[in-house]
């Protein structure tokens, strides 16, 4: 089993700018509507998806546990600015909560403005469920725990207050 010391977060680059394949896959039609560039939303829920199984199967160690991972559901997906066609998108995926059998995966997709500062453009989470390969049920020996990021703070508070603000600033 990991160490419940260990950060466990995958990152991935989609090239919309410099390569003409991820462009014209993401991006529908040439132009803007109504000053935001559309992006397809089931190319972000793809990579969110892959990336949110790779960094559940590390936290979990699942391949040396034999579990399968399985996507429950994506949720809060909310845009907080427009994207920018003509920049790379960042795509980051951390733990935010474990319970016995289930984790949460954040997902940020992020852009890199002028000043080469990282903003964020889209937030998701997505529940993942681990099941033991034999009997394709919940796995009942537990999850690891995830590591308090600072004194006196859970994660599942930090989590729950960042879902909360992210719900007020989309209203």
């Amino acid at each position: 089993m990991p160490s419940p010391t260990r950060s466990v977060s995958a990152s991935n680059c989609a090239p919309m700018s410099s390569d003409c394949l991820p462009h014209c896959m993401q991006v529908r039609g040439s132009g803007q509507v109504h000053g935001y560039t559309p992006i397809r939303l089931s190319m972000f829920f793809e990579a969110l998806d892959a990336l949110s199984a790779d960094v559940a199967y590390r936290h979990t160690d699942g391949l040396a546990r034999n579990l399968i991972m399985v996507t429950a559901s994506h949720y809060n997906s909310i845009k907080m600015r427009r994207t920018l066609s003509g920049r790379d998108m960042i795509v980051r995926c951390y733990v935010t909560a474990v319970s016995t059998s289930s984790l949460e995966v954040r997902t940020d997709a992020l852009q890199v403005n002028d000043d080469g500062e990282e903003f964020l453009v889209n937030v998701c989470h997505t529940v993942m469920v681990a099941l033991e390969k034999e009997t394709m049920r919940p796995c009942k020996t537990g999850l690891p725990p995830l590591v308090l990021p600072t004194a006196g703070h859970s994660v599942d508070t930090i989590a729950a207050g960042e879902r909360q603000e992210l719900a007020r600033f989309h209203r």
